[in-house]
């Protein structure tokens, strides 16, 4: 079924997940161990990321390097099509602008098809680790818009080169990506919506958000889109935080910002020494989760005292923080915000929520009882 047909009927459980294929030498075990605990709570979908071949070149002695082509988490087709199969569980893989020509895109796109996969998320892709910026392949597309209309054009029967006189179209439900606090490259707001609005004109069907902790950036997303005719689904894509590292490695790696609320209660669980310039105020973990209160804070060394922001310092004073009882009262609080965020973003009638899991799914498991 496709994700706009699970929406408009209801009914089929208010969550879906995010994978990642297992690293290559493990076991598709680790698939089903992530998803078994979550299969009688009903999803209606699972996506299944898809990453990139990468070059690597090696030093092999005398002055020599050898080049070799590493794909680290094969499998993508293949965990889709066993999850399918295992489950009656609808799978959708990431197709990606990177790595990929427009024939490979195509010949790509037919395997899908013959699968029966029904719905796939259209997007660029990052830059490869040898890359400051993205690249697209010669004869690839640059843009997830150029991808969504290549699928577009297929689900119309237009195929690059076909040997057929009759045209097969294929029938696929696309998704691309939304980004509540502006995707990294965008030079702003607004037009972050107006490319948004190019890929749904394209031909893409529902949207799926990066990350957020704060819903009132969600809610406002949603505001500028409608206004600017944007029609299709917009589902909320949301991760419980459960490490105190994640403080820095979530915002430097997916460019999203954490409320004020949030930091300083895992601050405190963590007993990080260092310094807070401002006051802890009201909130709490059951509080702000809609708006964070502007303080300054210095943590492991980094200097505080900025007006309305928050430093964390994972070095120094900090490097033993996340440790023993310190973990798991980290992840207590990430799994008390993110109930609270479900909460309030059920209330707003969101489509449904989508959890990014990198494959550990325990507190998604705790969230959804919560909810359920």
């Amino acid at each position: 079924m496709k994700v706009t047909e699970h929406i408009s009927k209801g009914g089929g459980g208010f969550f879906s997940l995010e994978l990642l294929p297992p690293l290559k030498g493990q076991n598709i075990r680790e698939i089903y161990d992530a998803i078994d605990p979550l299969v009688d709570y009903g999803m209606p979908f699972i996506d299944v990321t898809y990453h990139r071949e990468e070059v690597e070149y090696r030093d092999v002695g005398n002055g020599l390097l050898k080049k070799r082509v590493v794909k680290r988490r094969p499998g993508t087709v293949g965990i889709c099509s066993a999850i399918q199969t295992r489950y009656g569980i609808d799978a959708i893989p990431h197709v990606l602008c990177g790595g990929f020509t427009l024939d490979e895109t195509e010949n790509f796109l037919i395997e899908l098809s013959y699968l029966g996969i029904e719905n796939v998320m259209a997007l660029r892709g990052d830059p490869v680790a040898a890359e400051k910026y993205f690249t697209p392949e010669d004869e690839g597309h640059c843009h997830a818009g150029e991808l969504v209309h290549q699928i577009a054009e297929m689900n119309r029967g237009n195929y690059i080169v076909s040997e057929c006189e009759f045209h097969n179209p294929t029938d696929f439900c696309i998704g691309v990506a939304g980004y509540p606090e502006k995707h990294l490259e965008a030079p702003s707001m607004e037009s972050d919506i107006l490319f948004l609005k190019r890929k749904v004109a394209a031909g893409a069907d529902y949207v799926i958000t990066q990350m957020f902790f704060d819903n009132s950036r969600y809610f406002e997303f949603v505001k500028r889109c409608r206004a600017e005719g944007i029609t299709v689904p917009i589902i909320p894509g949301i991760k419980p935080l459960s490490t105190f590292k994640q403080l820095n490695t979530l915002p430097h790696k997916f460019k999203v910002d954490l409320p004020d609320d949030l930091v300083r209660e895992v601050v405190k669980a963590s007993g990080v020494s260092g310094g807070v310039s401002g006051g802890v105020g009201a909130g709490g973990v059951s509080g702000g989760v809609s708006g964070g209160v502007g303080v300054g804070v210095g943590v492991g060394g980094v200097s505080g005292g900025v007006s309305g922001g928050v430093g964390v310092g994972v070095g120094g004073g900090g490097a033993a923080a996340g440790s023993g009882g310190c973990a798991e009262a980290v992840r207590e609080i990430g799994i008390e915000w993110c109930v609270h965020q479900c909460r309030e973003l059920l209330a707003h009638g969101v489509p449904l929520i989508h959890f990014y899991s990198n494959g550990k799914t325990e507190s998604i498991r705790r969230i959804v009882a919560s909810l359920g």
